[in-house]
């Protein structure tokens, strides 16, 4: 930090995602400032680095080294999450890592078994949890419907390789395409909504019907939780136009949500629709900012004035629930958590 308190804070990746993040940590000047900004692309790097009025790197050694960064903002190919914060944590800087936070349980435990060494805060960035109507149905949802017991989530949009970006195409770098992709927001969620029930089985399936993509584009994946609750996810990279939706249900009355227009410029803009039973209870005004918030949490996270929203014991549970799913497509069985 700086004599002033504040967190240096570097993102690393300057595309749409780390555009989104460098607007937010300007905002947050009060308890932040934008140290610099890192991309393999030299110029796309210098760009953003003086449009910010920042520094920049090529290298992330480079910058890791740099005493004026605290904290970084991993906005990388899925494949480079996990070695970028391991190599972050070890020069000794709290990291943010953009959804999905690994693409294995083993590297996602290592990250925060690192973390807990160094003393570090780690947090992926789910950025569903940061909508403010969702954060107040969660936490009036067991007083409203009382304890909810099944769940259905909808989250099916369209995506080909004109969309979407190149390692995208490949599973080497993009893990398991719609699990990963999608699946890593809802099955978030999902817990999240669930909190304090313990998922039991998982039981899925998936299908490719795209070639532009090497991996499942359509997915189904059905939770038991230990107290009997159930939760069925529908998952798609092929539906036009796109349907996003989720439904719970308890004892005393259902919880609904629809996300509503998404910004085509800043990731994380988007209103939400919420009701319980037949009252709205919110309407996120259009373009709220998610990605702010979780930048806000983040470094209030490392300031001390804030508990994570995102804890490192739910992303792991997290990844169980994904690798389960994939060796329950891969054997055509419920497999257990």
């Amino acid at each position: 930090m700086n004599k002033k308190g504040k967190v240096g804070v570097a993102v690393i990746g300057c595309g749409r995602i780390g555009r989104t993040h460098i607007e937010s940590i300007k905002e947050l000047k009060d308890v932040a400032f934008l140290s610099a900004v890192v991309d393999v692309d030299a110029d796309l790097a210098r760009q953003t680095a003086q449009k910010y009025g920042t520094k920049f790197y090529t290298k992330t050694e480079e910058a890791f080294n740099d005493t004026n960064i605290n904290a970084v903002v991993i906005c990388l190919p899925n494949y480079q999450h996990a070695p970028v914060a391991v190599d972050a944590m070890e020069k000794n800087k709290h990291v943010l890592v953009e959804k999905p936070f690994a693409l294995s349980l083993k590297d996602a435990e290592r990250m925060v078994q690192m973390a807990n060494q160094k003393d570090l805060t780690i947090m992926a960035g789910q950025g569903f949890r940061f909508f403010a109507g969702l954060r107040e149905a969660q936490k009036r949802i067991k007083a409203e419907i009382g304890d909810p017991f099944n769940l259905i989530y909808i989250f099916a949009l369209h995506f080909d390789k004109k969309k979407a970006p190149p390692w995208w195409r490949s599973k080497d770098t993009v893990g398991n395409l719609i699990l990963t992709m999608l699946g890593s927001h809802t099955i978030d969620l999902i817990l999240w909504l669930f909190e304090g029930k313990v998922p039991d089985k998982i039981y899925a399936q998936a299908a490719s019907h795209n070639p532009d993509f090497d991996g499942p584009d359509e997915a189904t994946i059905l939770f038991r939780f230990k107290d009997g609750a159930m939760a069925t996810n529908y998952l798609s990279l092929n539906t036009r136009p796109p349907k996003e939706e989720c439904l719970v249900v308890g004892p005393k009355g259902t919880l609904h949500f629809k996300h509503g227009d998404t910004s085509e410029g800043l990731v994380g803009t988007a209103s939400i629709e919420i009701s319980f039973g037949e009252n709205v209870i919110a309407s996120d005004p259009h373009r709220w900012n998610n990605i702010k918030s979780e930048d806000e949490n983040f470094i209030g996270s490392i300031l001390g004035r804030s508990e994570p929203l995102v804890k490192p014991a739910e992303t792991i549970l997290q990844m169980k629930v994904i690798e389960a799913a994939i060796e329950s497509i891969k054997k055509g069985i419920a497999v257990q958590i």
